[in-house]
């Protein structure tokens, strides 16, 4: 088992692992057309309209990554863009976390590796031991090497192989909405105003209609 399995069963539920499962299968496959119309009914909203413009909620640095999330994750090209669906769910860990410290950004910058910033809030008594060790966990396996393209390449290794496979990318996904669900609650408790949080799991999304409109 890989550790990205390991961390998903270990970490999710039995109903979180499921869907992890179904929502791969409709990824990697170019003729499901609802599979971004499911990942967009997990996430958040995160955007309004403002005089005939979509634009995105505030932080922008936590609900923009729902945007890109949502745009990559198109089941017609998403083999190719595992990497930078990662990136954007790292990214939106990221925004949780900077909100947390004492000079949140007003905008989204370029991206790093947040362990620096989890040993921080965990020194400062923001996060809980456990919730740290998770989001490092989650960082070293799929924000550092989503950063770092060669990260799990080894010497004479296949030119196709990806960085993520599907089914890493969709436990990647849903890692991130539970770790991000105890985010939003220690922000909430610390008086940020959150205009949208996560829906609780809903049994319809393992319905198979997601996966009845084929091309």
């Amino acid at each position: 088992m890989n550790p990205i399995d390991e961390f998903a069963r270990e970490f999710l539920d039995k109903k979180e692992l499921e869907l992890s499962e179904y929502l791969s299968r409709l990824l990697e496959n170019p003729k499901y057309v609802y599979a971004v119309v499911l990942v967009t009914e997990i996430l958040p909203t995160f955007s309004e309209e403002h005089d005939g413009y979509s634009r995105t909620l505030e932080p922008d640095p936590i609900y923009r990554p729902f945007y890109y999330l949502q745009m990559y994750a198109n089941s017609q090209h998403f083999k190719e863009n595992t990497r930078i669906f990662l990136i954007n769910a790292s990214g939106h860990i990221e925004g949780c976390l900077l909100w947390l410290t004492r000079t949140p950004p007003r905008f989204r910058g370029s991206s790093v590796p947040f362990g620096g910033l989890v040993h921080e809030l965990l020194k400062e008594g923001i996060l809980s031991g456990e919730l740290a060790q998770q989001l490092l966990r989650f960082n070293s396996l799929f924000n550092v090497p989503a950063k770092h393209m060669t990260a799990y390449f080894q010497p004479h290794s296949r030119l196709d192989e990806r960085t993520f496979s599907c089914l890493d990318a969709s436990s990647g996904f849903m890692i991130m909405r539970k770790l991000s669900i105890e985010l939003f609650k220690i922000l909430e408790a610390r008086g940020v105003r959150l205009p949208h949080g996560w829906k609780e799991f809903d049994d319809n999304w393992l319905s198979p209609i997601w996966g009845s409109k084929k091309l």
